[in-house]
């Protein structure tokens, strides 16, 4: 869940104290549930090949770390964990594996986040014994995804939580089994103190840097963004893709609080970084694939090469890659 949509609904759901300003529950939010619990939750990922479906052990500290460890299913054994700043991933007993970050930095405003999406709420419900409101998270564009959720705005917990992409079909659904508030051992949230890097490439590397100016001084190139940005999308992380060469590419990471996508720079384009030599944007072959999770295009422009990966229609992706230089 994004920890900004939280705030919405917590915002939504519960009457506001006078002199408590909205952004103080906004920032509140953004460390995720705000009680320690543990609970065993059933997930199911939908594929284009079928489906991945599992359970997990959930625990949280009510202070922005959460544990999953997965019980049943591929990922069997392997135990996640994710503090307010980073993410480690182990298999069983072995060493820990620091992930790429993820994590926004610039959150969105609620105005912004109303102004992309429409929220519409139901009669609560009881779930384990546990009062949840639905929600229902609807695009004002067609190219975006979807959400519905469950939740206890009294805790910050998501009890139920289902994703959908922009032609309706369910990427995912989890749902608690079973739950139970209690504090939860200090041991299992401290940081790992050693852990290896992993040795990735291509847009799995992405590694995010503090500015566009930072990514420009380590990779040597110029952050270039495209002319055309979908209606409440905007940058909220730059960084460096790693080539399987070694080469360092910038990265621009766009979000408007529920989408997202990213924009991965693949090396010099037909005008070897000089300019568009009387082409428009995007005059170079353009290729997209389609998937329930994700859309994919590659494209060749005049100053790059490029790869867009995100989770909106692959028609506004392609649009988007056609307006690069």
């Amino acid at each position: 869940m994004k920890p900004v949509l939280i705030a919405i609904l917590l915002m939504a759901s519960l009457k506001i104290t006078a002199g408590i300003a909205p952004e103080k529950l906004l920032l509140t939010s953004l460390n995720g549930p705000v009680v320690a619990f543990e609970g065993r939750q059933h997930s199911v990922v939908n594929m284009d090949n079928g489906q991945a479906v599992g359970d997990v052990k959930v625990q949280a500290n009510g202070k922005g770390s959460v544990r999953r460890e997965y019980l049943t299913g591929p990922a069997k054994g392997v135990v996640w964990l994710q503090t307010k700043s980073a993410v480690w991933q182990r298999a069983g007993s072995g060493p820990w594996t620091h992930l790429p970050s993820i994590v926004d930095p610039q959150s969105l405003t609620v105005a912004q986040m109303m102004h992309n999406y429409k929220l519409t709420f139901s009669h609560a419900e009881i779930m384990l014994g546990r009062k949840a409101i639905p929600v229902m998270i609807t695009p004002r564009q067609t190219y975006n995804p979807s959400r519905r959720l469950w939740l206890e705005p009294e805790t910050g917990i998501i009890l139920k939580d289902q994703f959908f992409a922009p032609d309706g079909r369910v990427r995912s659904s989890s749902v608690y089994m079973s739950l139970s508030q209690a504090v939860q051992p200090a041991n299992l949230f401290k940081v790992p103190r050693e852990a290896t890097e992993p040795d990735l490439f291509g847009p799995a590397s992405f590694s995010p840097r503090g500015s566009p100016a930072e990514v420009e001084r380590e990779s040597g190139r110029p952050v270039l963004l495209p002319a055309h940005v979908p209606s409440g999308f905007r940058p909220v992380l730059y960084g460096i893709m790693h080539t399987g060469s070694g080469r360092k590419m910038p990265a621009v990471r766009y979000s408007d609080g529920l989408a997202a996508f990213t924009l991965f720079q693949r090396g010099w384009g037909a005008g070897n970084g000089a300019g568009r030599r009387g082409r428009g944007p995007g005059g170079g072959n353009c290729v997209g694939q389609s998937g329930l999770q994700q859309s994919v295009v590659t494209i060749s422009g005049q100053r790059s090469n490029y790869i867009l990966m995100g989770d909106i229609a692959m028609a506004e992706l392609e649009r988007i890659a056609r307006s690069l230089p």
